[in-house]
């Protein structure tokens, strides 16, 4: 058990060393009705807007942003949007090998869905507005060392338990005796050719009788 917990933990430190280190930077964008009494419109049209930060408009107004530094495919990779539970605020998570990569991602992502909203503002009678930029993040989500060696050390004590587990029903099958088996004698059907004892009783008393009466008394 202490072996496997060993080797798994050092898997896991294999793993953290040898992994590519992932970033993610956040920038957050708000939609703002005009009106005073549209902001359950302001609500909706987060959510709308959250689900087209990787597509067409959005992405051409990130790429320009960017003075063509940033490809539209990086983009729908490596940006993902959501929009908070019942509140007008949108979420723009870039995510990169580079921790300053994945901040301007999210960065020129959020600059994008801005540049289109105002195209429509007029129409939609909300805005969107720049509420916190993304910095670049001081370490990656992944990997991350002391995480990978506890899940690594778990999976090995996992692995151990069922090995435990199994070895000991496998020694009890073997240990347990086998049931002798018992014979059965054959079944006799009735055919033209098998007769029970008391058949053969009976035409042996019936022969006997037969032939007392032929030879007569003595």
């Amino acid at each position: 058990m202490a072996l496997l917990a060993t080797l798994g933990a050092t898997a896991g430190y294999g793993y953290a060393l040898l992994a590519q280190p992932t970033y993610v930077a956040r920038a957050y964008v708000a939609a703002v009705a005009r009106g005073a009494g549209d902001n359950a419109a302001a609500v909706s049209f987060a959510q709308a807007y959250a689900k087209i930060v990787s597509q067409g408009d959005v992405v051409n107004a990130a790429v320009d942003a960017s003075g063509g530094g940033i490809a539209p495919g990086e983009i729908r990779r490596q940006v993902q949007a959501s929009a908070t539970s019942g509140g007008p605020v949108i979420e723009i998570a870039g995510s990169g090998g580079d921790a300053q990569r994945a901040a301007n991602l999210a960065n020129l992502v959020a600059a994008g869905v801005i540049s289109v909203s105002a195209e429509q503002s007029d129409r939609t009678r909300v805005d969107l507005i720049l509420l916190s930029r993304a910095d670049p993040p001081a370490e990656p989500v992944s990997p991350r060392p002391l995480v990978d060696i506890a899940v690594g050390a778990a999976v090995g004590v996992l692995l151990g338990g069922l090995a435990l587990v199994t070895g000991a029903e496998l020694r009890r099958t073997t240990a347990r005796p086998s049931q002798p088996t018992v014979a059965r004698p054959p079944e006799f059907r009735g055919g033209p050719e098998e007769r029970s004892l008391s058949d053969v009783d009976r035409a042996t008393v019936a022969g006997d009788t037969a032939r007392s009466s032929f030879e007569g008394p003595s």
